[in-house]
């Protein structure tokens, strides 16, 4: 009873996020959208980007890996997996400097810390809530380790090397 009640309020969240997202979409529709500049940004740029965007690649790829391990009928350790992928995609994606006109979401920010923060807990739930099957541990529990390892990695040096330096209120 109470996982449904989890994830009703997580559907009801997600819910009530979308009419601000669709209103910041709306803000920035005069900007054109065309495959290079998606290319440009899922490219893994140069210079102390590319250490940030190969840890996110890593990220990502585990979590397709762990979401293929988890066995079946486990939907919320899926979903908090998926989560994690999305997480990766968005601090890809709309993540970036204060100044850059593709950036949604300044590094300088909260949701930033949220979005890094989801990047290195939740492997390490998903990795405790999988239940082993027919009396084999799974196979997703050490993929997810490694993966909540790599968010830490990410996590932390992502705030040592980018938000302590050039966010002035952190």
């Amino acid at each position: 009873m109470l996982r449904n009640r989890i994830l009703v309020l997580m559907l009801l969240s997600l819910v009530l996020i979308t009419p601000f997202s669709a209103a910041h979409a709306q803000e920035n529709a005069t900007k054109d959208l065309t495959l290079s500049n998606i290319l440009s940004n899922l490219g893994p740029g140069s210079g102390q980007e590319m250490i940030w965007s190969i840890f996110l690649y890593l990220i990502f790829f585990i979590g397709l890996v762990v979401m293929m391990l988890i066995p079946e009928k486990q939907f919320f350790a899926s979903m908090l997996n998926l989560g994690v992928i999305g997480l990766a995609i968005l601090a890809k994606l709309m993540v970036g400097d204060p100044g850059d006109p593709d950036t949604v979401i300044s590094k300088c920010e909260l949701p930033t810390l949220v979005i890094n923060s989801g990047i290195f807990v939740l492997p390490f739930i998903i990795a405790g809530m999988v239940r082993p099957t027919k009396g084999k541990p799974s196979k997703a529990v050490m993929p997810a380790i490694i993966m909540g390892f790599l968010g830490g990695a990410y996590f932390f040096l992502y705030w040592a090397q980018e938000q302590r330096t050039d966010c002035p209120s952190w």
